[in-house]
């Protein structure tokens, strides 16, 4: 192994060890208590050298963020499992993703809706956090890895509802794909963002069936079923 490659290896080895330290603290304190004091502490290292590793605080959070998401997807297996229908995975892909984001709500929020100006970035993210902790995903899963891995929210959307349609063999013009995907998108940023604000309004599991309800009713009022 080169120099080169040595030092990339090592690296990413410490970054992952803030990574993780950052993941932590965010499942045993939450988001808002997480900070670069804190992390580097409990990777073992100052607070200087992370800033060798990350270039601000917020790259640090998105990269922790990222684990959440990661366990979305991981965990998409388990909805698809029972779907046999190309809509019925649609909307389990939509229902797993209410769920992980429900209950992580502000963390959600941070990858997809903070920092808009960041968000081309997030391409960058998700290849780097694959990279230093790979990923292991089912064949199935696999499958949605364009959309998993994309760093639009409409986007994510957009590829999710297209491929359902083509496998299901319904021809919907791009107008009415584009209009669906607003209003799903708009009814769940509704619902991620009371939850954020207040995480009292209801239980995780009656959000996302509420959510998911919504959603069938939009594709209904289109005339897809």
């Amino acid at each position: 192994m080169s120099s080169t490659k040595r030092r990339h290896v090592y690296r990413q080895k410490t970054k992952g060890y803030f990574i993780n330290a950052a993941i932590k603290i965010i499942n045993e304190e939450g988001l808002s208590s997480l900070s670069i004091r804190k992390t580097a502490e409990l990777a073992g290292y100052n607070s200087a050298t992370l800033y060798h590793y990350f270039s601000d605080f917020d790259e640090l959070c998105i990269f922790a963020a990222i684990k959440f998401l990661d366990e979305y997807a991981k965990d998409l297996h388990n909805y698809l499992s029972s779907a046999q229908t190309a809509l019925e995975k649609y909307f389990k892909v939509w229902e797993c993703f209410c769920f992980h984001s429900y209950t992580h709500p502000d963390i959600f929020w941070l990858l997809f809706f903070k920092n808009q100006s960041r968000h081309s970035d997030l391409t960058f993210f998700f290849k780097e956090y694959y990279e230093i902790f790979p990923e292991t995903w089912d064949e199935e899963v696999a499958d949605y890895s364009s959309m998993l891995t994309s760093d639009d929210l409409f986007q994510r959307e957009y590829i999710a509802l297209t491929k359902s349609l083509l496998k299901a063999e319904l021809s919907v013009p791009e107008d009415t794909i584009l209009s669906i995907n607003t209003m799903n998108l708009l009814i769940y940023r509704g619902m991620l963002e009371t939850l954020r604000e207040n995480p009292q309004f209801m239980p995780v599991d009656k959000a996302v069936s509420v959510t998911v309800s919504y959603l069938k009713k939009t594709l209904i009022a289109h005339d897809i079923r």
